[in-house]
């Protein structure tokens, strides 16, 4: 596997800052258009009147819901709009809006800020596990005790674990955190949604965790595939570590209908190396470096993603999941 050297790294760092946000006009059209489609997903489901039509309300939910919490993951990074928010650490026009949205995502802003950010901190390097990895080394793994490798390989079976897991991570973890202002907002437009009929109430929890799952399986699938790059290196080597965020996150095969509600997430390693790039603007970064040669057109097919959401562990000694 070829890695980057430092110089090549300055060289794609420097042309991804011209990828930052420079408008506020594009990213207010897209909440906007977002927000439109979950309103229109919920009014959908309210005049349904077959199961068929409901089912579809149901997706079309889930999907829009999706889409806007790619929006609320760049507004938490704070690269969404136009800002000087990640140079000076400071909570602005981003993070605020990233908390008046926080009731439709099953997350308080604050909690993905700090969550993800140790997340980016720890991709990559095997000195660290902040518990975003979804997937134990081998060296981790035979250190359990044998009734904790059991239990690690009946959890991670994935029919199970992308179907429990997200229950856990999107509302039962939100009260062990203590995410009570969050926890307000969320229940009362739960309240109000439950007051407009109980089928509308119930088909938003339906349609939240049916994102969650998309969501989970996106994220497991963005870190967790052959070839990686997961290492063990120090903090202060920032070539291992842009080599982890390069090498050892995924550019995702998306269907055409499908990548409008992933919203360019898909191309992760350009998010990693750069999460100052919004969103919005990723897909043509990605291009661009690929046009210009600074990184390959290495892209991760349907049959690849498949089987990699089988993958529960990393062997230190070949460098794969399995």
């Amino acid at each position: 596997m070829n890695q980057y050297d430092e110089k090549s790294i300055q060289k794609i760092k420097e042309k991804l800052t011209l990828f930052h946000a420079k408008d506020f006009v594009t990213p207010i059209l897209m909440i906007f258009l977002s927000l439109g489609f979950v309103v229109l997903s919920l009014l959908f489901i309210q005049i349904s009147k077959s199961t068929l039509e409901w089912g579809l309300g149901i997706f079309l939910l889930s999907l829009s819901l999706l889409r806007l919490f790619m929006i609320f993951h760049d507004l938490c990074h704070k690269n969404y709009f136009p800002s000087d928010e990640r140079e000076t650490k400071t909570r602005k026009n981003n993070f605020q809006m990233a908390e008046m949205l926080e009731f439709l995502n099953l997350y308080s802003a604050d909690g993905w800020e700090q969550g993800h950010s140790s997340h980016h901190k720890a991709h990559g390097n095997l000195n660290l596990n902040d518990g975003s990895r979804l997937v134990l080394s081998d060296d981790e793994y035979n250190k359990l005790p044998l009734y904790q490798q059991w239990l690690y390989s009946i959890f991670r079976f994935p029919l199970l674990f992308f179907f429990i897991a997200p229950i856990y991570i999107f509302w039962i973890r939100r009260f062990v955190d203590g995410d009570w202002v969050y926890l307000l907002k969320y229940g009362l437009f739960l309240f109000l949604l439950f007051c407009i009929g109980k089928r509308l109430g119930l088909s938003f929890l339906l349609a939240q965790y049916l994102t969650g799952i998309i969501g989970l399986s996106l994220f497991h699938l963005q870190h967790q595939v052959n070839i990686g790059y997961l290492h063990p290196f120090d903090l202060n080597d920032h070539v291992s570590k842009a080599n982890a965020e390069l090498l050892g996150a995924s550019v995702l095969t998306i269907p055409f209908f499908f990548n409008v509600f992933t919203n360019g997430i898909e191309y992760h390693n350009i998010h990693h190396i750069d999460p100052g790039v919004p969103s919005y603007n990723i897909r043509h970064a990605y291009e661009q470096l690929v046009k210009d040669g600074d990184i390959p057109d290495k892209k991760i097919g349907y049959s690849q993603a498949f089987f990699s959401l089988f993958h529960t562990k990393y062997n230190n000694k070949t460098g794969l999941y399995y």
